[in-house]
């Protein structure tokens, strides 16, 4: 979680402030101090570091228990990864001297039983939390109950065997939930699961990165609303309690069975009534796009479209996320489309709009905070970055702090679903994204970037663009 981002640290050499085998470096875009202790065979957590510490990374040892002084030296810790440990025992409040913890990872380990006296959380801002990959059967529903910041819980890969009714209610900024990999029963034990989710994502719209649509409950999966509303119609049917049947003779004189006869045909019209209104909502609904589309099309106008007063003063419209590979597309189609006079959108790339001499890291997060848009190009190109990863990583987490859906993913071509990174992957299963082969692919992408009226489109010459050789394997630093 933490050792792939060492091209913006400069090592720190006091032994003060280091403990051996660690290494200790300083972060140029945050001032923040981070420890690598991986790999080390330790056996407990380093007591000889500096309390500056802000992220450790302890993953790949063989630390077994965790007290509540394990962590009093570092209280400014705000990323702490255990990942890949054998911890099975946590004592109650160890966390607790974690005042501004934001980030706890304890996946890979051998954790048997959480609950909210272990999870006591001081810290008002803790975000992620990872418990995956553990022997978690079973956990009390207020387990989280001192966590009602968190945005991301995952429990995937565990022994659970169902989810504890209302544990995630009271959890208004959760934004990510991971539970594949846990041997479920596609009954009654998960009827929670589904319905929370099936009220957060099709009936309040919160913007959800989870598997819970890959549960291998049915042939169909849970990314369709209709077949998911019908599935949890069917097991809260199934899991209610059932009447007991009794057998009663009654006399029906024959006005009243013609009566009951006409109410039948009245109620069977009204059936077909609303079944014929629900199909044509259905229609709309599963083609809302191409219809608000083709009016955009037509008119110019987007209707129910508002501007957000997140995005007042924001310089560009888009900052477009792409392989150095893939930019012949952006240079000879992408930019003089959207760019144009008529077009009238403010882009941001790499090569044009980047400040020089500043950090690749900060030049990134600047443009994602300047953008309104965020433009994913994912290709085969686009997945093979290193670079490109990180880009997509910021932009989604900076969508979530934002909670609002800012991210704008274009399919250039097929690619195998083995090779998407997992966070691409979650986001596509319940996210619409756009194919670069769609026949309104240009329409579509037009409506869905904002056009900022009344600026001045800049001008640029695409071949002196080309003759710049930037790749991604250039874009290091160093930090002296």
């Amino acid at each position: 979680m933490i050792s792939g981002t060492l091209d913006f640290y400069s090592e720190l050499t006091s032994e003060s402030d280091c403990q051996m085998p660690c290494l200790c470096t300083f972060q140029c875009v945050t001032n923040h101090v981070l420890v690598l202790c991986e790999n080390a065979s330790l056996a407990e957590v380093p007591v000889n570091l500096t309390s500056a510490v802000t992220a450790i990374s302890l993953k790949h040892n063989f630390i077994t228990n965790l007290t509540r002084d394990s962590f009093s030296h570092i209280p400014s810790l705000q990323v702490l990864d255990l990942g890949d440990n054998m911890i099975r025992y946590i004592e109650d409040g160890s966390f607790l001297p974690l005042r501004v913890l934001y980030d706890l990872y304890l996946n890979d380990n051998d954790i048997s039983e959480v609950n909210s006296a272990i999870l006591n959380m001081s810290s008002p801002q803790i975000a992620s939390l990872d418990l995956s990959t553990n022997r978690i059967s079973s956990f009390p529903n207020d387990t989280f109950n001192e966590m009602t910041s968190v945005q991301g819980i995952f429990l995937h890969n565990n022994q659970l065997s169902t989810i504890p009714d209302g544990v995630f209610d009271d959890l208004l900024n959760l934004s990510a939930v991971f539970v594949i990999g846990n041997p479920f029963n596609c009954s009654c034990d998960i009827l929670y699961l589904t319905s929370w989710y099936k009220d957060a994502v099709f009936t309040n719209g919160l913007s959800l990165s989870t598997d819970i649509p890959q549960l291998p409950c049915n042939d169909i999966g849970f990314s369709n609303e209709t077949e998911l509303d019908q599935w949890v119609r069917d097991q809260e049917e199934a899991c209610s309690p059932q009447p007991t049947a009794s057998v009663v003779t009654v006399e029906v004189p024959v006005t009243q069975i013609v009566t009951t006869q006409k109410w039948y045909l009245y109620a069977g019209s009204a059936a077909l009534a609303v079944f014929l209104t629900a199909a044509v909502c259905w229609l709309i609904y599963d083609y809302r796009l191409e219809i608000l589309v083709f009016i955009y099309i037509k008119t110019g106008l987007k209707p129910f479209s508002s501007r957000s007063s997140d995005d007042e003063g924001k310089e560009y419209d888009a900052f477009i996320s792409f392989s150095s590979l893939d930019r012949d597309f952006v240079l000879e189609e992408l930019l003089p489309k959207l760019e144009s006079l008529e077009s009238r959108r403010r882009l941001c790339i790499h090569h044009r709009d980047f400040i020089v001499g500043e950090c690749i890291a900060t030049n990134i997060i600047n443009a994602i905070e300047k953008s309104k848009k965020i433009l994913i190009l994912c290709s085969k190109n686009y997945l093979e970055s290193e670079w490109c990863s990180y880009e997509f990583k910021t932009s989604h987490q900076q969508a979530l702090r934002d909670r609002a859906r800012r991210i704008l993913l274009v399919m250039m071509e097929d690619v195998d679903e083995k090779t998407l990174d997992k966070e691409i992957k979650a986001y596509i299963s319940t996210n619409t994204y756009l194919h670069r082969s769609d026949a309104l692919f240009w329409s579509k992408l037009m409506y869905s970037i904002p056009e900022s009226k009344g600026t001045t489109t800049l001008e640029v010459n695409a071949g002196e663009i080309n003759d710049v050789d930037v790749t991604d394997e250039v874009k290091q630093i160093s930090i002296l």
